[in-house]
């Protein structure tokens, strides 16, 4: 089968562009000829095996996965089936916040009506089944490339005996850390030898996000603060990490990196991947989490149970099975 996706390249900044990454990969495993084409500035070459093509070559695609509204202008050249990255609720804040018009592309996708099919991602299957026919909306959980997110490997230099706790989310209006800030902050009161690592923060230097990290520093309980770092160097963190925390749920990126590492994740309630799951606005509910996690005696167990589930849950043939069923279902009409 020949699938186009269309896809602007975005480094290790977009939760899209991984993911997307990874569902290309799973493909030409499975024996696909999956190809990126970059609808707005024609990008060739390849990324981690992944190879991007012309735009020329989307006309004899048999299937154009189209992501979250990206290239819309390519639509009638084959079957369009429409990825959904986010709920509803984040395709609106993205443009709200962001000025990015994915609220609007996708809008204007379900309003025409073109795409064949709609994926989306467990989580976000209730908000899109409000918009979208129910008989067109089919769930499939996203894949983490087990071959490169492995525990095995170079890990990160944290030097002297410390407890590394790491938040890696980009910070947004609608997903921050400021909760978890508060609960590490109160479980560091009866645990003076953590540090806190910040990667993908904002500008540390402005606003309360300066003033709450002075505070840890004055304490000694502040590690690195580091704006965007690579996706090997994030692979590294997560081997190094005693554990990994962040604001959000189910299947986001952050987990299925973290999880494929080794590495215990304290995150937020509605998940059911077997990792801590807290209110992350709840400093105590958040401290006592980390006090679960870090418990010495299962530290090593965690780690192994870590990676089993992300082999069990986020598996890339897994993956490719579910758009597999949903591309031949669009073929046959």
């Amino acid at each position: 089968m020949k699938i186009a996706h269309t896809l602007i390249p975005g480094a290790h900044k977009s939760g899209l562009y991984e993911t997307t990454l990874e569902i290309i990969s799973a493909e030409i495993s499975a024996g696909h000829d999956s190809r990126a084409v970059d609808p707005l500035y024609g990008m060739e070459g390849g990324d981690r095996g992944v190879p991007f093509t012309s735009r020329l070559w989307m006309a004899d695609a048999d299937i154009l996965v189209n992501h979250s509204g990206i290239g819309r202008s390519h639509e009638g050249l084959a079957p369009v089936v429409a990825m959904m990255h986010g709920s509803p609720k984040y395709c609106f804040a993205m443009e709200h916040y962001h000025g990015v018009d994915m609220w609007k592309k996708v809008m204007e996708m379900v309003t025409l009506d073109y795409p064949s099919a709609y994926v989306a991602y467990p989580q976000d299957m209730a908000g899109w089944q409000l918009l979208i026919p129910s008989e067109k909306l089919f769930e499939v959980r996203p894949c983490v490339d087990l071959a490169f997110w492995t525990p095995v490997g170079p890990e990160w230099d944290y030097s002297g005996e410390h407890t590394n706790i790491v938040i890696t989310d980009r910070w947004r209006p609608t997903k921050d850390s400021f909760g978890l800030l508060a609960g590490f902050s109160r479980f560091a009161k009866n645990h003076p030898n953590a540090k806190l690592h910040l990667y993908g923060a904002p500008d540390p230097c402005i606003g309360p996000l300066a003033s709450i990290l002075n505070g840890f520093k004055a304490r000694g309980i502040l590690g690195e603060v580091k704006g965007d770092v690579s996706a090997k160097d994030l692979r590294s963190i997560y081997r190094a990490a005693d554990v990994v925390m962040t604001p959000v749920y189910g299947v986001a990126r952050t987990i299925r990196e973290a999880m494929a590492c080794g590495c215990p994740v304290l995150m937020g309630q509605q998940g059911g991947y077997g990792q801590t799951e807290v209110d992350t606005e709840n400093a105590d509910a958040i401290a006592y989490g980390l006090h679960a996690v870090l418990d010495h005696n299962t530290r090593a167990s965690q780690r192994t149970q870590a990676r089993k589930q992300a082999e069990t849950l986020f598996a890339p043939r897994d993956t490719m099975n579910g758009l597999q069923a949903v591309y031949e279902r669009v073929l046959k009409g």
